[in-house]
């Protein structure tokens, strides 16, 4: 079972599945952990995909002061960082784009969370 936070464009409540509403699975991302900056682009994610870079530029730029293994797990923790924060990422980046959440739903796949999302606004 995987939980699915649901999110719905603001003042669109109550509507069965459409393009208003998003599912996004609470999980690892290994695409976000593996490559985060290609992650980041290929979900419109601008705005921090800008951080990161930030942060990329100052890890190189205190890299003479803490040293490069230092610098190199610093990397590495934060790519894991953002391969279990990337659902929350996303999330956020949807509540600025005029999304609200909604709720959160357990469903084996996908599909199971539309379908669960659908009865729950007919009943």
């Amino acid at each position: 079972m995987a939980l699915f936070q649901i999110l719905q464009k603001a003042n669109k409540q109550n509507q069965i599945w459409n393009e208003n509403n998003v599912l996004i699975e609470d999980r690892f991302y290994w695409l976000a952990a593996i490559f985060p900056p290609l992650w980041l682009i290929s979900k419109n994610l601008w705005l921090e995909f800008i951080l990161w870079l930030a942060f990329i530029f100052f890890l190189s730029a205190i890299t003479s002061l803490i040293g490069e293994e230092a610098s190199f797990w610093l990397y590495i923790i934060s790519a894991i960082w953002i391969g279990f924060e990337a659902p929350n990422i996303l999330a956020r980046a949807l509540k600025r784009k005029g999304f609200e959440f909604i709720g959160e739903i357990l469903a084996d796949n996908f599909e199971k969370a539309q379908i669960k999302w659908a009865k729950l606004c007919l009943d």
